[in-house]
């Protein structure tokens, strides 16, 4: 795929109807999810030599992933271009402190996004274990720091490890701890699974109200609660375990919002993501699954 800035284009690029070919864009979300190597097998040639000409906005993980599928499906027959203000990845981004590479944004990946996964494993990708990496957890609220929880660099894992869950205990409480961790099992909670399987079966959105009556009846109601003020009065989480532990890792991976900023769906996803379920990173960075979406 082409890339090209969004500043130079100006009227160079023409979208193409891709609605006009909607049975094949279906037959590819089906084939898909399928597999478990992210590859989409070919169509069939378009009528009449026809060429096809799709420019994508954006080249985040979900332009760059198009760019991709959309080769996989039509080959040369599709002339694509990708339109972007910013770098390959979106908010897939490293940052140098130190001779050090650090993920900066969009840092961890839920085991339960079964698409990343795929295109990781046609790239050749690695998972990098962040269980493996020997930084403390550190709170830090522009004065203090807060809490922080024990480093393994000395060798002692399991020991660092059960001082790092004594500490959360003594300053969240074990069944505060319990009510966070457990959330992604509560009927209100986005059902990523079943969204997974209505696309393989064909399923197509013609507005997100849709996707969402998909995801869970309650998703939609969330789009209209603050997160603090939800998982508070609602899921009944203390605010000291919600501002000092869930909001940091909303704020990582959502472009420094807070709670307050965040509607609830948001904020739900943030912890089933991180919090409730395992995660991992790409060894060598993130942004890589995009970077090898647009180069092929």
């Amino acid at each position: 795929a082409r890339l090209w800035r969004a500043d130079s284009l100006a009227l160079l690029v023409s979208v193409s109807a891709l609605a006009l070919y909607k049975e094949s864009v279906v037959a590819l979300i089906r084939e898909l999810l399928g597999r478990g190597d992210g590859h989409v097998k070919r169509a069939e040639a378009l009528r009449s030599n026809r060429r096809l000409k799709v420019a994508i906005l954006g080249a985040g993980m979900g332009g760059s992933a198009l760019a991709l599928w959309l080769r996989d499906l039509f080959g040369d027959q599709v002339d694509i271009a990708v339109i972007t203000n910013g770098p390959v990845g979106g908010r897939c981004q490293a940052v140098e402190l130190d001779g050090a590479r650090s993920e900066a944004g969009a840092s961890i990946i839920s085991e339960v996004n079964v698409l990343f996964k795929a295109l990781m494993n046609r790239f050749s990708l690695k998972k990098f274990d962040l269980s493996d990496c020997n930084m403390p957890l550190a709170v830090y609220n522009g004065t203090r720091f807060l809490f922080s929880t024990a480093s393994s660099a000395s060798g002692w894992k399991w020991a660092a490890s059960l001082l790092s869950q004594w500490k959360l205990v003594w300053r969240f409480g074990f069944f505060s701890l319990l009510k966070l961790k457990k959330i992604s099992k509560r009927p209100c909670a986005p059902n990523f699974l079943r969204l997974y399987r209505a696309l393989r079966d064909g399923a197509t959105y013609a507005h997100p109200r849709e996707l969402l009556s998909t995801l869970g009846h309650s998703c939609l109601c969330l789009t209209q609660h603050p997160a603090d003020q939800w998982l508070v009065r609602e899921m009944g989480i203390p605010g000291a375990l919600v501002q000092e532990l869930a909001e940091p890792g909303m704020r990582c991976n959502y472009g420094g919002q807070s709670c307050s900023a965040l509607h609830a769906l948001v904020g739900l996803v943030s912890i089933v993501g991180g919090i409730s379920n395992k995660y991992f990173s790409v060894l060598g960075g993130n942004s890589q699954v995009a970077e090898c979406s647009i180069s092929r």
